[in-house]
């Protein structure tokens, strides 16, 4: 019984194993790359800061910060990939336990439509100025 399910577990462990290690690798590899460039590119010296952009330079130092970025975009995909996968098989598995409410009543009824008409006069009230007159008659003279 257990013989015809056997290649689908061996595809699947194997496929596991190959993602949790290329996971790790670029774990391992973001976190060594971001621990060593400081020391090495942007150390906390007053010569440190004096030879930092020329460091900036250096093909090591260019390097690092390419698998830094690289690693980190990569491990973010990675996350974004995971989510959506169990978002997209949590909606199966929650959809198919909901029954749905077959016991409530439906409401058929149309519903009013509400129509707001229009004020007649839409203008705002003008403020009075100083000499007690409203701008309006102001304007007018």
């Amino acid at each position: 019984m257990f013989e015809s399910i056997r290649p689908f577990t061996q595809w699947v462990v194997s496929t596991i194993t190959r993602g949790a290690t290329v996971y790790i690798m670029f774990i391992l590899l973001h976190y060594a790359a971001s621990n060593i460039y400081p020391r090495m590119c942007t150390s906390l010296t007053v010569m440190g800061f004096i030879m930092s952009p020329f460091m900036v330079l250096a093909p090591h130092c260019e390097a690092m910060r390419w698998v830094i970025v690289f690693t980190g975009t990569q491990i973010r995909n990675m996350w974004i990939w995971i989510g959506g996968y169990l978002v997209y098989n949590m909606d199966a598995i929650i959809a198919s336990n909901i029954a749905p409410a077959k016991d409530l009543p439906v409401d058929d009824t149309p519903k009013p439509v509400l129509v707001n008409p229009a004020p007649e006069d839409t203008r705002q009230p003008r403020l009075k100025r100083r000499g007690g007159q409203s701008s309006a008659a102001a304007d007018s003279d």
